[in-house]
């Protein structure tokens, strides 16, 4: 697709509506941001425009007008192709938005009118009569973002259930914000949606990065296997395709999902399971869905197929067999062992990635995970998946006999929601204990080790030339691990260490959670 050329007067212009251009576009207020992945993508599409001090401000709430001007551009409104589109627009719906006394985004409106996405008596509800400097609703955006998708087909009559604050959503919108959660555009949090609530600038970065990748993945050619090879230097990457490698060249400007979240394209490797989207047979997108679980069985033995090697396992009396990968890690009591030194009817938790064993751990073990609840299977075997800190995803098999503690009451399986924070104890038999922690947001301790005192679990680290915080871990629950996930001990914390403790703030004492070591 063609752009426009911009010139000094359009230039200008962004300007005057509270937005600058720049050829390498940085902003000054984002660098820590959890948004300024999609606020740069966003922005290098020429979707989003900061502010003339090179901010972005991205916590601000969003003026209906300017989210417009994004959605205006987010449909082409730069491509040269569409010039004459706008031109007919603003000839036909321009003056009838000046007398409803919607003075700014003239043409941009009128381009989006002119090309159906939203319609005239739509535009006026929402930004007629003086509303067009206030700002967007969380309901009112669900309902313009379902129309930039074209998805109103979709909707169904089903009542709103799955938030808390359902009776607080205007009814014209109830059908709008069901489908936004549906579709994972816009998800709430805590169980909640907040429908009147504002949208802030960062939201409408990350959701129109969304409603870009939906577009694009809709209008694209795709193929869906698993990798067989990677190389970046050279720009190919080899997929199996229904059993037949196929070879395909990445586009320089490669974009590469874990599901949703965007991660950096050398995280692609060998047995990732991925749909890859192309234009004109080059690979531009990549978004792979690799299926993470943990099981716990007991070792019957192995084969060597094909130079493959096949495990055999028993569960429940049940057996089956697992491939597993050329370069497959066995632990045993934190040492690395052989395929050949696995005892018949040890007790062993597999690692599976894609239906494929990239670890075995064996013995009786017991150890703890800290995320965010992302999915809970309730059945004869009942599973539970997190999210850690990392954005990876792991699913456990749930003991029969587990216990569930929600801040120190009893509970059961049905307790749980999804984005819960939870602490799980998982051991040979499975997931034995779900801890849920509802105290205070996560926050984060960074800094360099300055002193260790294994003996009384405490570290100091020195967050700045100023201040040093001392950190008193908890013996049995605190997570210590590496940046790989490798787990350690306090007494594998040495001085001048880089770490992030995560934790909570309880009474304005800092409860640490999990400490990664760099």
């Amino acid at each position: 697709m063609r752009k426009k050329f911009l010139t000094v007067g359009l230039i200008l212009i962004m300007l005057l509506s509270s937005t600058c251009f720049a050829a390498e576009i940085v902003f000054t207020d984002i660098d820590n941001h959890w948004a300024k992945n999609e606020v740069y993508e966003m922005a290098n599409k020429w979707v989003i425009l900061g502010y003339p001090d090179l901010t972005f401000k991205p916590d601000e709430s969003i003026m209906k007008t300017h989210a417009f001007l994004m959605f205006a551009r987010l449909n082409g409104y730069f491509e040269t192709e569409n010039e004459a589109m706008i031109k007919i627009a603003v000839e036909k719906y321009g003056e009838l938005l000046t007398n409803a006394n919607i003075l700014e985004a003239n043409a941009e409106i009128s381009f989006l009118i002119e090309k159906g996405v939203i319609t005239l008596e739509d535009v006026v509800s929402l930004l007629g009569n003086g509303q067009e400097k206030s700002y967007l609703t969380r309901e009112e955006a669900s309902y313009i973002f379902v129309k930039l998708l074209g998805d109103e087909k979709n909707l169904n009559s089903f009542p709103l259930v799955t938030f808390e604050d359902a009776n607080l959503v205007t009814e014209k919108y109830i059908g709008y914000v069901e489908y936004v959660n549906k579709i994972n555009l816009m998800i709430g949090s805590d169980n909640k949606f907040d429908p009147q609530g504002y949208v802030t600038r960062a939201q409408i970065a990350t959701i129109l990065s969304r409603v870009d990748r939906i577009q694009y993945e809709r209008t694209s050619d795709n193929v869906s296997g698993l990798v067989t090879e990677v190389d970046l230097l050279n720009g190919i990457i080899k997929i199996n395709v229904n059993n037949e490698e196929q070879t395909y060249v990445l586009s320089r400007s490669l974009q590469v999902y874990d599901n949703t979240t965007k991660i950096s394209k050398t995280l692609l490797s060998e047995n990732d399971s991925v749909t890859a989207y192309m234009e004109d047979g080059i690979i531009g997108r990549i978004v792979v869905s690799n299926v993470t679980k943990n099981i716990y069985v007991k070792f019957d033995s192995y084969k060597t197929v094909d130079e493959k090697n096949i495990i055999k396992v028993t569960q429940d009396g049940k057996t089956f067999e697992y491939s597993l990968i050329n370069n497959v890690v066995i632990k045993k009591d934190n040492n690395n062992i052989l395929l050949k030194d696995i005892i018949v009817n040890e007790d062993i938790e597999l690692v599976i990635v894609n239906n494929n064993v990239e670890e075995i751990i064996v013995g009786v073990f017991n150890y703890s995970k800290q995320g965010n609840i992302v999915e809970i299977i309730i059945g004869t075997t009942s599973y539970i998946s997190i999210k850690d800190v990392y954005e990876k995803i792991y699913k456990y098999e749930i003991a029969q006999n587990a216990n569930y503690d929600f801040d120190g009451a009893n509970g059961s399986i049905y307790d749980l929601r999804l984005g819960m924070d939870v602490k799980l104890v998982v051991t040979h038999n499975g997931v034995t204990l779900v801890k849920v922690e509802t105290l205070t947001n996560i926050e984060v301790i960074s800094g360099t080790i300055q002193q260790v005192v294994p003996n009384l679990y405490v570290f100091f680290v020195k967050t700045s030339p100023e201040d040093i915080q001392m950190i008193f871990l908890d013996e049995e629950e605190t997570i210590i691990i590496t940046e790989n996930g490798e787990p350690r001990t306090i007494e594998d914390v040495n001085i001048n260490d880089v770490v992030s403790v995560y934790g909570r703030y309880e009474n304005e004492v800092f409860y640490p959670l999990q400490v990664i070591i760099y």
